[in-house]
């Protein structure tokens, strides 16, 4: 997306503030470390701390602020509030919320139909997220890759990035593709949320950042959009016309049931599957037709099931 309107002074500074942060000692950095305990969501995860897909972690780091608990929750924070990140996550909550308006004029609807339901109120948490990455160069004999592929678990993600590394899965072509990088131009991806909100109209992307041989330094700013966490993510109420192939759900707790089972990855044993297969043929979870897909068994699981592995990946046998 170009022609957003955020000045590019603010986003050349944001990537300026994101690099300072990085280069800190680990120490200083670990000040920040995820409580898991206290917040699913706020703070700093170190190289190979976080694992989205399968038995390895990923190579890079991360810095993330759950913007559901107070609209300002970056500049609540000492070391954070005189940067420019509390600007940058505001301009990026309204380019969303315009996204999103697009959206539904698109669909036919009215054009505030999911722009309200993603707005800002006072004492009314959101699934927003707004998140920092560092990618380090790999070094010789480091394994995993730098993010395994995913498709994001929110309604739109806005992204930024300085240098080529992610890629996107091209389901016509059957093919990864790079997505060439600008700092004054916004990735915008469609998330879960969106596909389950429109049955399957707007597909969530699967996208990843591997190794490869230009592999180089690379960091990304990224902004996740998604409802107030009381609101029923329904897709008879965009297509009542069409039979839903999803149980409805609250975001928040649909955003909760993911992150938990995140820090759960090691508790997948028994309900495995190959995915390494699908992935490599850019399947993973997003074939109409996977039969075979493990539930945990939980009638009253529906389609948020709690075997990591799967839930990771956002589709947990709903295209069945």
């Amino acid at each position: 997306m170009v022609n957003h309107g955020i000045d590019s002074k603010l986003i050349e500074k944001s990537f300026e503030t994101l690099h300072e942060f990085f280069e800190k000692p680990q120490e200083f950095k670990d000040k920040f470390l995820k409580n898991k305990d206290v917040d699913l969501f706020d703070g700093y995860c170190a190289i190979y701390s976080e694992t989205i897909y399968g038995d390895k972690p990923d190579y890079h780091e991360g810095m993330m602020w759950n913007a559901s608990h107070a609209r300002h929750a970056i500049k609540e924070q000492e070391y954070w509030k005189d940067t420019s990140f509390p600007e940058l996550q505001l301009k990026s909550k309204e380019l969303s919320l315009d996204v999103l308006k697009a959206y539904a004029l698109v669909l036919g609807l009215e054009e505030n139909f999911f722009a309200d339901k993603h707005e800002w109120v006072d004492g009314i948490s959101t699934s927003d997220h707004f998140r920092i990455n560092y990618y380090p160069k790999k070094p010789e004999g480091a394994s995993g890759r730098r993010m395994s592929p995913h498709s994001d678990y929110i309604s739109v993600t806005l992204l930024l990035q300085n240098r080529l590394g992610l890629e996107v899965w091209d389901k016509t072509n059957k093919r990864w593709t790079l997505v060439q990088p600008d700092l004054n131009t916004f990735v915008v991806n469609t998330g879960n949320m969106m596909e389950f909100w429109t049955n399957g109209q707007f597909v969530s992307s699967m996208h990843q950042v591997p190794h490869r041989a230009y592999s180089d330094e690379r960091v990304s700013i990224v902004f996740f959009s998604g409802p107030q966490d009381s609101v029923i993510i329904d897709s008879r109420d965009v297509k009542p016309n069409e039979e839903p192939k999803h149980v409805p759900i609250e975001g928040g707790q649909l955003l909760r049931n993911i992150w938990e089972n995140l820090y759960e990855a090691n508790n997948f044993k028994e309900n495995t599957i190959n995915l390494e297969a699908l992935v490599a043929a850019g399947e993973a979870c997003m074939l109409k037709g996977l039969t075979t897909l493990t539930r945990c068994g939980d009638v009253n699981c529906s389609w948020h099931c709690r075997a990591p592995r799967i839930v990771v990946l956002m589709f947990c046998g709903v295209h069945e």
